[in-house]
């Protein structure tokens, strides 16, 4: 099977606007690369720089209409930042090795890097993730996730259980259970997700030799058994606590869940909330009032982080 290569030079205030545009119109994959010349690793905080030239690949089935492609592009961005893409054709096999050399590692805030598993890590002393590209959500690149690993690089996670609600690919379980925690929990509503997870975390090796489960299994013994648990929502435990409670969603869905992710977490336990933008920081910490305190305000890019921890007397 052949594939088509779409990429456009791009400067770095455009590159996730059309990004995001590729992806809607039915790329299979996008990725990201500065010159040759510029060697600035993209990161997600904002103390690192992107590159102030990109390239942006996008790959698509062969049938996909280039012109047309391009006007629906041109509707999406500002028309005259968009340049002519250069288009070329791939065969699977070509696709498979020529995609690696567009994935890097990268810092996703000091002391945690995320790196693809054929590539060495770059700083054997500090924290690192192997997470490669995938079907999952969240790789550290979106300030939603940085905002949370750089919480977590914060914490004494020492003997600790962790809840991570909207696992997506365990990025913050893997994180979590690397900076000290003893268990972590992956939730997600997607058992493909959850089968991502679980991988990743035996791919880190944090997932062997215990009671890791996937998808509807449920948690081992009707608790936080084992380091690492991959279940959906219905099938997490009622009577366990944990000291943290991770969500990285969106602002509805938070106010949704409250009575959900209050409940996972003991007296006294910190609740971290993620995924909201500015204006709807508000909303989400209202939701909460009467049972979590927030002491933690953050933002990056315009996204916000909320932390704080559960009141004493508050049911269930």
């Amino acid at each position: 099977m052949s594939w088509l290569r779409v990429r456009f030079r791009v400067d770095r205030a455009l590159a996730g606007t059309l990004g995001e545009a590729l992806e809607e119109l039915g790329a299979i994959a996008v990725s990201i690369e500065g010159r040759e010349d510029e060697h600035v690793l993209q990161a997600a905080t904002e103390e690192t720089a992107l590159w102030e030239d990109c390239t942006l690949t996008g790959l698509f089935a062969t049938s996909t209409d280039i012109p047309s492609l391009t006007a629906a592009l041109r509707e999406r961005v500002t028309p005259a930042s968009l340049p002519e893409p250069r288009v070329e054709r791939l065969e699977d096999d070509d696709w498979a090795e020529s995609w690696k050399t567009h994935c890097h590692p990268f810092l996703v805030t000091p002391g945690i890097w995320v790196c693809p598993s054929w590539l060495a890590p770059p700083d054997p002393e500090a924290v690192t993730l192997l997470l490669d590209p995938g079907m999952a959500f969240g790789t550290g690149e979106h300030p939603t996730t940085a905002l949370c690993l750089a919480w977590l690089t914060e914490q004494d996670l020492s003997g600790t259980t962790v809840v991570d609600y909207g696992t997506g690919s365990g990025i913050l379980a893997m994180a979590a259970l690397k900076l000290g925690a003893a268990r972590a929990v992956g939730v997600d509503i997607d058992p493909q997700a959850l089968r991502v997870a679980l991988e990743n975390l035996e791919r880190n090796g944090l997932a062997d030799g215990n009671e890791a489960r996937a998808a509807g299994q449920g948690c081992p013994g009707g608790g936080f058994a084992g380091r690492f648990t991959a279940c959906l929502p219905e099938a997490l435990p009622t009577d366990s606590r944990a000291d943290i409670v991770l969500a990285n969603i969106l602002a509805n869905p938070l106010r949704e869940l409250m009575p959900v992710l209050t409940g996972l977490l003991r007296p006294g336990g910190r609740l971290v909330l993620s995924g909201m933008l500015a204006d709807q920081a508000e909303a989400v910490a209202a939701a909460y009032r009467e049972a979590i305190a927030f002491d933690t305000h953050r933002e990056q890019n315009g996204w916000i982080l909320l932390a704080g921890s559960r009141l004493p007397g508050v049911l269930p």
